[in-house]
């Protein structure tokens, strides 16, 4: 199953990509999710939503900040987050490629639904987050 998500952040594109590369940074953004400890460049987490409850990690693979695409491994699944440049908003599209197991192939639908929310609202905290950040 093929997921990919576009959301807004109100600022600079460059801005909002070295955010992204710091997971401490922006994982509390992330509605349900926590990271709970880390070795080296991977980090451990946990994402709850709604009855599910994830646990995993998630590493940096590859960061490219001219292209603004960052590239990220949970150790099942890869995602690739690229950033544009939009009318001095960033416009962020996640794509990740997940394999049709267990919960996934049974709820598939929900999943689209779920990360639809939990990016905009991503996107929202983040937006929050820069702008307190340049106001400081």
């Amino acid at each position: 199953m093929k997921i990919e998500q576009t959301f807004e952040v109100r600022a600079d594109a460059d801005a909002v990509f070295a955010a992204l590369n710091d997971l401490e940074r922006v994982v509390p953004c992330l509605p349900g999710a926590r990271i709970t400890g880390r070795e080296g460049d991977t980090f451990r987490g946990e994402l709850h939503v709604g009855f599910m409850r994830l646990n995993g990690t998630v590493a940096i693979t590859h960061s490219d900040p001219a292209a603004r695409v960052l590239h990220l491994h949970t150790g099942h699944h890869g995602a690739i987050v690229s950033v544009a440049e939009r009318d001095g908003v960033a416009d962020v599209t996640a794509a990740a490629d997940l394999a049709e197991i267990g919960g996934i192939a049974l709820f598939g639908g929900l999943v689209q639904d779920l990360s639809g929310r939990l990016l905009r609202d991503f996107g929202n905290c983040l937006s929050h987050k820069l702008e307190a950040e340049a106001a400081a």
